[in-house]
């Protein structure tokens, strides 16, 4: 392998593997790096995109299902399937296994994962983990039964308990703080995208928020009869937003500007799409120019992926015209947009 795309691609792993810890950390999660600091945790976002990069991290996923199993009921399974089929995220192999371990874990919980535990891959048994330099880990002496039935071969799940509950305390985690009070539905959603923008429209709320834009439009409407919700007309659309008062500005204003809210899913399906281009095997062999064009082109789709989000929140230029040397170009362009998204 090319020592520079072997090089990326260790790098890249340990930025994007750090990000994730730090969010889960910041939910609630055991670990060692420090929480996330900056905006509103999306955990089911994060959850799709993390159950595929946690195969290269049995730890990290261990402990995804450690909390899911305290805190599962706050995931939003219809938002989450939406996301599963607008971005197509890597996760939606592994979903139906993991729901079916929360619905026997958790008897409290089976209603709520039991759709999704009943889709079973048809595929051939694989591994559920992989080492770090992308091959399969070594098949376990005695499999896990749960996600055999699923065409996984892992060891035994053992689950250590040191998952705690999201702290509400932390600004970061708004969105479960709402879900708490408001209920797992586009309500907290919105109240907190609201608390964070100055106005939004309908359709820009669906977006942002991941719901349809009639359903939105309609729980805005009923919402704005409270007099907490104020709606202008603005050419051809009404914008909502949050009526002025210390009471409301107290309980739903974001503490950390208008970048509070992002389109997370957008952000994850461009790092997926870079984590499966690396991991696939496809560029190995591969040098020069030949290199030079497949990197060229996985810049253009994660930029035109990125475009979607108005708040760069990962802020990766675009690549020259020329596709020469990209390989060398894009791997510093793009670990330093992901320290300028950890801020660092």
């Amino acid at each position: 392998m090319n020592p520079l795309l072997k090089n990326f691609r260790a790098e890249f792993a340990e930025r994007t593997l750090r990000l994730v810890w730090r969010q889960w950390n910041a939910l609630g999660v055991s670990g060692t790096e420090s929480a996330w600091k900056g905006a509103v945790i999306d955990p089911d976002a994060l959850l799709v995109f993390s159950l595929h990069i946690a195969r290269y991290d049995a730890r990290l996923f261990q402990e995804i299902l450690d909390w899911l199993r305290l805190n599962g009921a706050l995931i939003n399974i219809q938002r989450l399937n939406n996301m599963l089929r607008k971005y197509g995220f890597s996760g939606s192999r592994i979903i139906p296994a993991v729901a079916a371990f929360l619905a026997e874990a958790d008897s409290s919980q089976q209603l709520k994962w039991k759709r999704l535990a009943e889709s079973i891959d048809s595929q051939k048994d694989e591994p559920l983990f992989f080492l770090s330099n992308g091959n399969p880990a070594p098949l376990p002496s005695e499999r896990d039964a749960l996600f055999a039935r699923y065409n996984f071969s892992a060891p035994p799940v053992s689950l250590r308990g040191y998952s705690r509950s999201f702290d509400p305390a932390l600004p970061e985690n708004r969105l479960l703080t709402y879900r708490s009070f408001f209920g797992v539905n586009s309500r907290s959603e919105l109240v907190c995208l609201l608390g964070a923008r100055h106005g939004v429209t309908a359709a820009r709320a669906a977006r942002l928020t991941g719901y349809s834009a009639r359903s939105i439009q309609n729980v805005l409407t009923e919402m704005s009869a409270s007099g907490w919700v104020e709606s202008r007309k603005e050419k051809r659309d009404k914008t909502y937003s949050l009526r002025r008062s210390p009471h409301l500005t107290g309980l739903f204003a974001a503490e950390i500007s208008e970048s509070a809210w992002v389109l997370w899913p957008v952000v994850f399906q461009a790092l997926e799409s870079i984590w499966q281009k690396l991991f696939s095997g496809e560029l190995d062999d591969l040098d020069g120019l030949a290199l030079d064009s497949e990197i060229f082109l996985l810049w253009k789709t994660c930029v035109d992926i990125l475009s979607l989000d108005e708040q760069k929140t990962l802020p990766l230029p675009a690549p020259r015209k020329t596709l020469h040397h990209a390989a060398e170009m894009f791997p510093s362009e793009l670990l330093n947009a992901m320290r300028q998204l950890e801020c660092e």
